[in-house]
Parts: C-alpha cells; sequence; structure tokens
C-alpha cells in the first residue's frame, strides 16, 4: 500500500482475504497519505476482475465505524448491570411486600385467642351444644373440623373473632397462608 501509493497513486483498494494481520496493520498505520480501502472475498474478486478486463467501474466506498471491543463489552456489561439492579430492586420490594402481609398476618394470629380444651369445663347446659367450629353433633365431643379430631384435653384451642375453634397447630399455617376461617372465610385481618 505504501509503495502504491510512493509511485503516485490515488489511494489504494487492498484485498485482505488471504492474509489476517493485514487488516490490523493497515488500521494501525496512520502514516499513510491517501485513503487505503480493504476489500475481502468476492468483492475482491469482482473488483480485481473489473481491473483485469481494464474495464472502468464506479464503486460506492461505505466507510463501516471500527470498534473497539474493549469499548462494546464495557457498554454491554453496563447496560446487563442496570437491568441487573432494577431486577434485583424489584424482587426486593415484592418481597419487602410479601414480608409485610406475612409479619401483619402473624401479628393478627397472635391476637386471636387460645384456649386449653377442657371437657370437664362442658358440664351442664353448655355440653349440649358443640361449639361452632366443630364438626359434631350435640352428643358427642366436639371436633376439629381441619383434622376431624376430637379434642382432647389439655390440647391449645384457637378461637377466631368469629367463634370457630380449631386446635391450634392445624389451623395457624391454614391462617398464616390464607388469612381467613377456614369453615366461614371470615378475615381475621
Amino acid at each position: 500500500a505504501r509503495m502504491a501509493l510512493d509511485k503516485g497513486a490515488q489511494a489504494v483498494i487492498f484485498d485482505v482475504s488471504d492474509d489476517a494481520d493485514a487488516a490490523a496493520e493497515l488500521r494501525e498505520a496512520d502514516s499513510l497519505p491517501r485513503p487505503v480501502v480493504m476489500v475481502e472475498s468476492d468483492d475482491a474478486e469482482e473488483l480485481m476482475a473489473l481491473v483485469n478486463k481494464n474495464e472502468e467501474a464506479v464503486v460506492r466506498i461505505e466507510i463501516m465505524p471500527h470498534y473497539d471491543m474493549g469499548i462494546v463489552l464495557t457498554i454491554v456489561l453496563a447496560v446487563l448491570t442496570i437491568v441487573l439492579i432494577f431486577a434485583l430492586r424489584y424482587k426486593c420490594r415484592s418481597s419487602r411486600t410479601w414480608d409485610s402481609v406475612h409479619q401483619q398476618t402473624r401479628q393478627a394470629i397472635s391476637r386471636l385467642e387460645t384456649k386449653t380444651y377442657n371437657s370437664q369445663g362442658c358440664s351442664g347446659p353448655h355440653h349440649q351444644r358443640a361449639p361452632w367450629g366443630s364438626a359434631s353433633s350435640s352428643n358427642s365431643s366436639p371436633v376439629c373440623a381441619i383434622c376431624l379430631e376430637e379434642f382432647q384435653d389439655g390440647q391449645h384451642l384457637r378461637i377466631i373473632s368469629c367463634a370457630h375453634e380449631f386446635h391450634k397447630d392445624c389451623v395457624d399455617p391454614w391462617l398464616l397462608q390464607h388469612r381467613t376461617c377456614p369453615l366461614c372465610m371470615h378475615n381475621i385481618m
């Protein structure tokens, strides 16, 4: 390219298809006084065929920007970092919202009344009527409507504000997930 320019060429068209290093060397050669156009493969063969036939040709040269891969990689990483930050902020925000609802639900459950079941405490006229939360008839012991087991002396019961009673261990997981009475769907919140 330098020799052709030294002999008076106005520009040089250089085929770089056979030499991969030639393109890099020509890009680095800032001291060339005239334009050097690099071509490859089919474009180079078509252009050489015209030159060999001594035909006149009009060639449109498009300057394609040469991007440094370091700059492109930096931009891509910056964009991905920004997207990741926004995704994490969104996930944390929705997680905080869920944590807040979960915490409020736990507080609502802790405010509900509890009692220790005592079958002897059900004497007299109250023994004829089973609690609302029971699935039993008036002649049998009350049962938990979730596990369908009879209440036993000493078991802890949770009394929901709608007056339904359940084993504490049965109803608490339900309330934590659904926030409503399993029988009447009364909202504990």
